[in-house]
């Protein structure tokens, strides 16, 4: 199966997001899937290498992809990653399953017809009403959510 993997992060990352990121792509492809992930570039220069970052072995099955972003962070950086995804979900060499874990380019994706792209898994790490009710209990300085935002 072929899977396209999008995750609008710097890459390699050091936090839990990037090493399972990494995981789940390397394991799926160690299963026998064509993966191919779409990042943001690394901040470092020279670039380091993903599988000597997180240990692991290279795969000819799992292809990292740098997206073309303008360097910085911000709405332009969005915008960039958000277009050159948008290339990938719907050109030519098209997959059978997107897979992201980013809830804006999942509900983007999903606004499209469906025969025009691969189904998509959005993996969810939180309900955003419950995350943000939580956060003040967190998170000394974080505000209550107002009534607006838990009923979004």
């Amino acid at each position: 199966m072929r899977l396209l993997y999008l995750a609008d992060i710097r890459f390699p990352l050091e936090r839990a997001n990037g090493i399972q990121t990494m995981e789940t792509c390397h394991a799926l492809a160690a299963r026998g899937h064509d993966v191919r992930l779409v990042v943001k570039p690394d901040t470092h220069t020279p670039p380091r290498d993903p599988f000597e970052f997180y240990g692991l072995p290279k795969l000819a099955s799992l292809v990292i992809e740098r997206a073309n972003t303008p360097p910085g962070a911000g709405f332009l950086q969005r915008v960039g990653y958000l277009s050159f995804v948008f290339g990938r979900a719907f050109g030519k060499a098209r997959t059978d399953v997107i897979l992201t874990r980013d809830l804006g380019v999942a509900s983007a994706l999903a606004r499209m017809p469906g025969g025009a792209r691969a189904p998509i898994v959005y993996e969810s790490h939180g309900y955003a009403p419950e995350v943000a009710a939580a956060l003040p209990e967190l998170i000394s300085t974080a505000k209550p959510p107002s009534a607006a935002k838990l009923r979004r």
